[in-house]
């Protein structure tokens, strides 16, 4: 019974992939259904673009929805971190329950789920879920693929589906409902995912006898999705104006076998260039969020837009955060790397504005050359290059805009408690490129991303909803905390304590050095519990 499942479930995903691809993809062989009618059927018209912010709005209900939607027979969710108790996507599944026992959905998961045995896979495993787990790389996507035979929708953004994520991270979120076209791209990055690795959780004996090497019907399982000689979407952004929204994986850095994803050379950076473009074309305005920004390329890309005019503003987390002295010693240590030429004078001293006016050419190995691979990963690895877009003289210098998001009141990079987790970038107030992407090296190489780019002419709601959520964060509190500045001014005068917000502020480089030297000033301590009345 559970093998004539297995091959249904095969027969079925051909079909839906014949519906949803019209790359000209070769599908797998053994299945024989006729979809002609499928394919002829009337193009159905995408809903728009549903934009969830946390922690202002909870995702978990639209999940919820999505999965009680009967229309579906299959759901497939890549997830990094997922509540599996207590929520209310665990309650939908549990409804579900029936329909999964009965053969009329199929749920699948690739969970990063750490640790083998993998103890969050259990809960999900005891609904009927079926879960596997990658080893070798991180499994950093958000997102869930709800469809059937004609139709599909896509839940994608920063955002885990955790309560952590709902309810203090700064997230972005998006439901695209009925897009099959879109469904499809996200189908066929589960797929490659899904079939690279076998489920590392003890196999039932049921499944043992299933996967035992002389079936002869083990190929058809093995063989699903790996003989798809696929690229699953266009991933050049400026495709988005054909299509509207178009996705984007970095799975395609990489080459698939058996056992192992193997980086294909020339490196790809396949997410890192589609970034790229999007700031290269940018002409008036670039709003990002990101929790960071340490690859090369993009910090290149920024300081040529702000040569070129463009006012960039860039909402980022505290832990990108680091003292005026760290960032000095950060910049002079830079150095040792550069053309010393051009920053030493005959007798071994920093020239004069060297330090600042030259730090964008310090990665190369050489250190009698500035010429160097700006892609290579030591340009892009450890590196915090906010701190450069701060300190650094470069022409248009001035139309950069950095503020972080304060929540710990004594920032150390350690903690993520309330971090902001958000990752977009919005150029000429048109082009909106979305996803779980971080803008680092790791995130290229050692993890499967994705991200979404939408064109704000075709969907003008999505791209107003997330520009507001950006003023809501990049202004977020910054009243309330002038307030707060000169009362603890007032505090350290008079020698007594205030009573200190509770809340989270998006402050400046400079706010921040304000701020803490203000703390210091009222107490020695390191907390500034001590100057707040309990």
């Amino acid at each position: 019974m559970l093998f004539n499942k297995l091959i249904l479930s095969i027969v079925i995903s051909s079909l839906s992939l014949l519906v949803f691809l019209n790359l000209g993809c070769q599908v797998v062989k053994n299945s024989e259904a006729d979809s002609s009618a499928l394919l002829e059927a009337d193009p159905i018209v995408p809903e728009e673009i549903e934009v969830y912010f946390h922690p202002y709005e909870t995702t978990f209900k639209p999940i919820a929805e999505l999965i009680n939607d009967t229309q579906y027979t299959r759901i497939d969710i890549a997830m990094y971190s997922m509540e599996v108790n207590n929520s209310l996507i665990i309650e939908a599944l549990e409804a579900q329950r029936p329909r999964i026992d009965a053969g009329e959905l199929q749920v699948r998961v690739i969970f990063q789920g750490y640790g083998n045995p993998c103890k969050k896979c259990l809960p999900l495993e005891s609904l009927g879920v079926d879960v596997r787990q990658i080893d070798s790389k991180d499994v950093h996507h958000k997102f869930g693929i709800f469809y059937n035979q004609e139709n599909g929708s896509v839940m994608t953004g920063s955002g885990n589906w955790s309560n952590s994520s709902n309810q203090f991270y700064d997230e972005n979120m998006f439901r695209i409902r009925n897009h099959p076209g879109l469904a499809s791209a996200y189908i066929t990055e589960f797929q490659k995912l899904w079939a690279f690795h076998e489920p590392q959780r003890q196999l039932t004996a049921q499944e043992q006898e299933l996967n035992r090497d002389d079936d002869p019907n083990n190929d058809v399982w093995d063989s699903w999705g790996k003989d798809l000689n696929i690229e699953s979407w266009p991933t050049d952004p400026s495709r988005a104006v054909e299509e509207g929204i178009i996705a984007s994986f970095n799975s395609n850095n990489f080459k698939f076998s058996d056992t192992s994803a193997q980086t294909i050379v020339p490196k790809k950076f396949v997410l890192t260039n589609n970034l790229v473009k999007l700031i290269d074309t940018a002409t008036t305005t670039l709003d990002i969020a990101t929790p960071r920004i340490s690859l090369r390329p993009v910090f290149d890309a920024l300081v040529r837009a702000a040569g070129r005019g463009v006012k960039i503003r860039i909402m980022s987390t505290e832990a990108e955060y680091e003292h005026p002295n760290s960032r000095d010693a950060s910049l002079r240590g830079q150095l040792f790397s550069c053309d010393l030429n051009q920053v030493l004078d005959s007798e071994g001293n920093v020239k004069a504005g060297a330090l600042k006016k030259h730090f964008g050419r310090c990665c190369s190995q050489t250190r009698n050359t500035v010429e160097e691979d700006l892609y290579a990963e030591k340009c892009s690895t450890s590196q915090n290059h906010l701190k450069f877009l701060v300190e650094g003289e470069f022409p248009g210098a001035e139309n950069i805009a950095i503020r972080l998001k304060l929540f710990t009141w004594f920032p150390n990079g350690q903690s993520i408690s309330k971090q902001m987790h958000a990752k977009f970038t919005i150029a000429d107030n048109r082009f909106l490129m979305a996803g779980s992407f971080n803008y680092s090296y790791n995130s290229e190489y050692g993890l499967f991303e994705n991200v979404i780019t939408v064109d704000g002419t075709r969907y003008p709601n999505t791209l107003t909803s997330t520009k507001e959520k950006f003023e809501r964060m990049y202004e977020r509190n910054r009243d309330e905390f002038a307030v707060f500045q000169q009362a603890l001014e007032e505090a350290h005068r008079d020698k007594t304590k205030i009573d200190c917000p509770e809340i989270m502020f998006s402050l400046t480089y400079d706010e921040i050095e304000h701020f803490l030297a203000t703390r210091q000033r009222h107490n020695q301590y390191r907390s500034l519990k001590m100057a707040c009345n309990e």
